[in-house]
């Protein structure tokens, strides 16, 4: 699934203009506001610092409506590198020209964001290079900063890589403390889900072979091995074989790391989720230098 561009773009604009607001409250730039700079223009160079892979910056002729920049209606961006491309150190990705007060604003809310969207991507695309030619899908989990969902899941694909659900609203997950906390068995549990929402993906996570047996004779699609060993993610494979019920994809879980998704990816699975793609990457070093 890939994300709809017209909602990347909002996400976007909604997080630059609360980091706007972050940065200049009610009040505004103080320093800018305080020099005689109203009627300078000036342009800005978004150069990459580093290898990696852009996500983002196809994001910037969006900017005029940002509402909280001054005159960003006065903004004009151009898109030298497209989001999803490799660049190399010394790269221009794009550049903005407009008013000079707007860009020295724009400046560091700006590079937060795409620096931190495009070490996303780059750290996905290294993953899905690992597993290159297995015809397994590097997924991101729900392990993502609190309101960029939405640009880090883009980033995501921007890398490579395949969404996994957007939240807890548009598939079901049965994870352990869902087991625990209802008191039904795992077949129980489904077949109230299966009552509840019979057309929705099911996915369930199961913690050993004694789940995984009982699960492969369910109404569901797919199966997170969590945390499963090498020889219990081998019998798995072997053991939903043996019952024919090869629709059903499994996905490894837990302790994926860019030195083990290899070998990991010729265990037979379909997927493997990987919570560092969000929450450990590295933000591309990137910089914003304007020129009158």
């Amino acid at each position: 699934m890939r994300p709809d561009f017209n909602q990347v773009a909002k996400a976007a604009l909604d997080s630059l203009d609360r980091a706007i607001f972050e940065d200049c409250g009610e009040v505004g730039d103080i320093t800018s506001d305080a020099l005689p700079l109203g009627n300078v223009y000036a342009r800005g160079t978004l150069l990459c610092k580093a290898q990696g892979v852009i996500a983002g910056v196809s994001l910037l002729p969006e900017l005029c409506a940002l509402k909280r920049l001054p005159d960003a209606q006065a903004l004009e961006a151009t898109v030298i590198v497209k989001d999803a491309s490799v660049v190399s150190a010394g790269t221009i990705a794009a550049t903005i020209e407009g008013p000079a007060r707007s860009l020295l604003v724009l400046e560091r809310p700006l590079l937060n964001l795409l620096s931190r969207l495009s070490g996303i991507a780059s750290l996905t695309a290294r993953f899905v290079e690992r597993v290159s030619g297995s015809g397994v899908a590097i997924c991101e989990t729900r392990k993502t900063t609190p309101g960029l969902r939405t640009l880090e899941k883009y980033a995501v694909v921007c890398g490579g890589g395949t969404n996994h659900r957007y939240g807890l609203y548009d598939e079901l997950m049965v994870k352990e403390n869902h087991l625990m906390l209802g008191a039904l068995s795992i077949s129980e549990t489904v077949a109230e889900l299966r009552s509840a929402y019979p057309t929705k993906r099911l996915t369930l996570e199961v913690e050993n072979l004694q789940q995984l047996e009982e699960a492969l004779g369910l109404d569901i699609d797919c199966i997170m091995l969590d945390d499963f060993s090498t020889k219990d993610v081998e019998r798995a494979v072997a053991l939903r074989g043996r019952t024919g019920r090869t629709s059903i994809i499994f996905e490894i879980s837990g302790g994926v790391t860019i030195d083990n998704v290899s070998a990991l990816a010729k265990l037979g699975v379909e997927r493997i989720s990987v919570g560092a793609l969000t929450h450990s990457a590295k933000a591309l070093d990137m910089s914003f230098k304007l020129t009158r």
